[in-house]
């Protein structure tokens, strides 16, 4: 299973030029007992212009576009990622359908490798969860705190909103996780 989260230079929104570029991918690929086997982290320069920007997503991690650019683009990172993806058979995240899941796929479709990213068969998306535990959508941190009754320890950051997904995905889902991997192992 891989748990994966993207930071990007602002929100999905309607009616909007440009759609937000990623500048952080992380990714850990777990065990159906959650335990961590592999990560993933890669800062990434999105190539747009510091206008597309939007204040409140530099604001939320503190890193702008002249701190990224240096970073390799998407592009150069792709092939990696791709590569750790590989093989996993659920793919998860923290309100990864729609937003991780079409940015992601938005730079697939920019860069020409839409055909050639391997989507792990099953999708599990935790908010779907949360929703269905709660009646509404929550924020990660809120539901963190419910779940562990702890704060997320450097909130906005791939891997430790990963960590925290995988805390309430292992409350919530774990049955649900372990009946998919296995369902693998059985064929």
């Amino acid at each position: 299973m891989i748990i994966m989260d993207l930071e990007t230079t602002g929100l999905l929104r309607a009616g909007k030029e440009t759609l937000p570029g990623i500048t952080q991918i992380g990714a850990i690929r777990y065990d159906a007992d959650f335990n961590e086997l592999d990560v993933y982290e890669q800062d990434i320069n999105p190539e747009l212009h510091p206008d597309d920007w939007e204040a409140g997503a530099i604001k939320l991690r503190g890193i702008g576009p002249d701190d990224l650019h240096d970073c390799p683009t998407f592009f150069a990172a792709f092939w990696d990622f791709a590569k750790f993806v590989r093989g996993a058979t659920i793919w998860s995240g923290y309100n990864i359908n729609p937003f991780d899941t079409k940015v992601l796929h938005n730079q697939l479709v920019r860069y020409g490798f839409s055909h050639h990213f391997p989507w792990p068969t099953h999708h599990i998306d935790v908010m779907d969860m949360v929703v269905k535990k709660y009646g509404r959508r929550q924020k990660l941190g809120v539901v963190y705190k419910d779940v562990t009754g702890e704060n997320i320890e450097n909130a906005h950051e791939a891997l430790a909103d990963i960590r925290a997904t995988a805390d309430i995905l292992k409350d919530m889902g774990a049955n649900e996780v372990r009946n998919l991997i296995g369902a693998k192992d059985d064929k």
